[in-house]
């Protein structure tokens, strides 16, 4: 589970080992921006709009849940941006996905 496009390398590269990559990206041109450079580097890469979308995702049936959460550097701006609950609900999937809570 990848937050923010700012993650897109790793993203990448652990799709191209062949791991399962949801990358959430809420601004519509940056969320285009990774679906190209999946493309341009041949690899999939589930783009989703919002945590809940991916907390939805992987409560479907047959669908592994998340095994490592990837975010951006966190400064100031993505601090201003409201980037805390994210990382808070981002966390809080990972953990019930592993029978944490």
């Amino acid at each position: 589970l990848v937050l923010g496009a700012g993650s897109l390398l790793p993203a990448l590269l652990f799709a191209r080992r062949g791991a399962a990559v949801c990358v959430v990206e809420a601004s519509p041109l940056l969320a285009d921006v990774v679906r190209a450079a999946a493309v341009e580097n041949g690899v999939r890469l589930a783009v989703l709009s919002s945590l809940a979308s991916a907390s939805a995702a992987y409560r479907q049936p047959g669908v592994s849940p998340p095994s490592l959460l990837v975010s951006e550097a966190v400064d100031d701006g993505l601090l201003a941006d409201g980037v805390l609950p994210s990382l808070r609900a981002a966390r809080a999937l990972l953990a019930s996905s592993r029978g944490g809570g």
